[in-house]
C-alpha cells in the first residue's frame, strides 16, 4: 500500500469515526441539519455525475428529487405498498425518466445541454409541482402513511441521520466505482470532444446514457430520503430555483470531484438555513453566492491557464 493510499485510508477512518459520533455529541436540531446535509449530498453528487458525463450543469435535479418523493407517496397511499419496497422502486422511476429524457439530447453537451435541463425543470414544475399542475399528486403536496424501514423508525432524528448517511456513503462508493470503470474512462475521454472520442471507438451514446440515468437515480434517492424522514413534502421544495442552489453548492465545492459532494451538500443546507436563522433576505444571500461562484469560475480558469502555460 502506497503512502497516498494509506493517507486516504486514514482520512476515511477518521471521517467514519466522526460521522458515527456526531449524533451523540450534538443536539437534535444540529443532527437534523446533518440529515438534510446527507440528502443534499446525494443531489450534489447527481450534479457532479452529469457534469462528468456531459460537461454540463443540470438545472433540473430538484425535479427528479420531487418525482421520486411524489412516486413514493403515490405507491404507498394509493396502492398500499410498504415503505421499504416504495423506497427502492421510487428512485427507479427517476432512473427511467432520466433515461427517457436522455434519448433525444444525447448529442448535446455543455451549455446547450444545461439549457435543456432548465427547460425540463420548468416543465416539471408546471406539470407536477405547481398549484394548478395537471399531474399534481395532491392539493397540498405529498405524504406517506408511515416511515419505518426494516424496523427502523425514521421519525427519530438519530435513526434518520444514520440511514441518510449510510445511503449517501453507499451512493458515493457506487459513483467512485463507476468513475474507475470503462464508463468513467469514457467520460474522461469525452472531455476532448465527441468527435475525438468517437474516433477512438468509444460508445458516446452508452456513456452519456449511463450518466443521465445514474444522475437521475441519485437525485431520486435524495427524494425518497426527503419524504421518508419528513413524511410529507411541499411541492415548492422542488422549484427550479432549488436546482440552481444545488449547482451553486457543487461549483463552490468542486463540480468535477465526487469527494466534494459532502462539502457541497452541507453548503446548500447551511445556505438555506441562514436566511431563516438570521433574518437575512434570501435574495441578498443569492447575490452573495453568485459572486462566490463567479470567483470560483475565474479561479478555476486561471488554474487551467497556468497548467497549460497560457
Amino acid at each position: 500500500m502506497s503512502s497516498l493510499d494509506r493517507r486516504h485510508l486514514a482520512l476515511a477512518v477518521v471521517g467514519a469515526a466522526v460521522a458515527l459520533a456526531l449524533p451523540f455529541v450534538l443536539d437534535g436540531s444540529w443532527t437534523y441539519l446533518f440529515v438534510q446535509g446527507a440528502q443534499q449530498t446525494l443531489v450534489v453528487l447527481s450534479v457532479i455525475v452529469l457534469y462528468r458525463a456531459a460537461r454540463a450543469v443540470s438545472l433540473c435535479q430538484s425535479a427528479f428529487v420531487g418525482i421520486a418523493a411524489f412516486a413514493m407517496s403515490w405507491l404507498m397511499t394509493t396502492h398500499g405498498w410498504p415503505f421499504a419496497v416504495a423506497f427502492v422502486v421510487a428512485p427507479m422511476v427517476t432512473v427511467a425518466v432520466g433515461a427517457v429524457l436522455a434519448l433525444p439530447v444525447l448529442r448535446f453537451r455543455g451549455v446547450e445541454l444545461s439549457i435543456i435541463t432548465l427547460i425540463v425543470g420548468l416543465a416539471a414544475n408546471a406539470l407536477v409541482f405547481s398549484t394548478s399542475a395537471p399531474l399534481r399528486v395532491a392539493d397540498f403536496g405529498a405524504s406517506i402513511p408511515d416511515n419505518e424501514i426494516l424496523g427502523i423508525d425514521l421519525t427519530g432524528t438519530t435513526a434518520a441521520y444514520f440511514v441518510s448517511v449510510v445511503v449517501a456513503a453507499l451512493a458515493y462508493l457506487a459513483v467512485t466505482r463507476v468513475l474507475s470503470s470503462s464508463v468513467g474512462r469514457t467520460w474522461t475521454a469525452l472531455e476532448a470532444g465527441n468527435a475525438v472520442a468517437a474516433s477512438c471507438g468509444i460508445s458516446i451514446t452508452r456513456a452519456k446514457f449511463v450518466g443521465f440515468a445514474l444522475s437521475a437515480g441519485l437525485a431520486g434517492l435524495a427524494g425518497v430520503l426527503f419524504i421518508g424522514v419528513q413524511t410529507s413534502v411541499d411541492p415548492s421544495s422542488f422549484a427550479p430555483a432549488q436546482s440552481l442552489a444545488v449547482v451553486i453548492g457543487a461549483m463552490l465545492a468542486g463540480i468535477d470531484r465526487p469527494s466534494s459532494a459532502v462539502i457541497g451538500g452541507l453548503a446548500v443546507t447551511v445556505g438555506r438555513r441562514i436566511p431563516v436563522e438570521f433574518g437575512i433576505d434570501a435574495d441578498y444571500l443569492n447575490v452573495a453566492l453568485g459572486l462566490l461562484v463567479l470567483f470560483a469560475i475565474l479561479s478555476s480558469a486561471r488554474v487551467r491557464q497556468v497548467r497549460t502555460g497560457g
